[in-house]
């Protein structure tokens, strides 16, 4: 693959870095490759019951070193939603650690 055409890889999680809680094999690897290589990588995951930090923690006893700010999941997006609209109100049914990441 040409790295001069594309700069950053969208990659989701699940099936794909690890599968049942195991990583796929050759997957860690691949990333060190793909970020010697100059690729800006973004991990994605539509796992709405944990934050990007619980998510990137999990994924360091797998191997996979991923920083919670290159994950993306859908309390992020939230999240990301109300910093930019303060006055927009929800009712939200969250995990506890999730009710924590969006208390006032």
């Amino acid at each position: 693959m040409e790295s001069g055409r594309f700069k950053l890889l969208l990659i989701d999680l699940e099936g794909t870095l690890y599968f049942k809680g195991a990583p796929i094999p050759g997957a860690a690897e691949a990333l060190r490759e793909l970020a010697a290589m100059g690729f800006h990588l973004r991990f994605l995951t539509n796992t709405d019951s944990k934050t990007a930090a619980t998510i990137g923690a999990e994924l360091t006893t797998l191997g996979l070193r991923l920083a919670a700010s290159e994950i993306f999941t859908p309390a992020t997006a939230a999240l990301a939603f109300f910093r930019e609209h303060p006055d927009a109100r929800c009712y939200g049914l969250l995990s506890p650690e999730l009710a924590t990441a969006f208390a006032p």
